[in-house]
């Protein structure tokens, strides 16, 4: 039962990588710029989902819902800070930009949630 569990989680992991990849090469390759906050807006959107599902106490689908809604938002406010002023710029100031950008929302993370490991909440009665 162990090797089955963590052959679910290796798959279930490889699968977040893949999408996360997917992702970022359809930034990269619609747009044409380079973005250093990739991981942080996946990372903002996940923890919005996490503490809305543990502790406001909505659905799972809600949750992710609100997530991305989450993640959203945050990209637009990084579009507007880092990429709309400086689109007649040479591109290494926008790259520099989001260089920038992406330590300020990882340490604001880290002050608002914490640097301690989160358990994975259940989803499922029983599990």
């Amino acid at each position: 039962m162990y090797i089955l569990e963590q052959v679910i989680n290796g798959v279930c992991q490889g699968a977040i990588y893949a999408l996360m990849a997917i992702g970022y090469s359809m930034i990269v390759g619609v747009t044409g710029l380079v973005t250093f906050t990739y991981g942080e807006v996946i990372m903002v959107g996940a923890f919005a989902a996490y503490y809305l599902f543990e502790f406001a106490g909505i659905s799972v689908v809600a949750a992710i819902c609100a997530g991305f809604i989450t993640a959203g938002v945050l990209g637009i406010a990084i579009y507007k800070v880092c990429y709309e002023k400086f689109l007649d710029s040479p591109r290494h100031i926008c790259l520099i930009c989001t260089i920038g950008m992406s330590i300020l929302v990882r340490n604001i993370a880290q002050i608002c949630f914490g640097t301690e490991s989160k358990g994975m909440p259940r989803v499922l009665p029983g599990y």
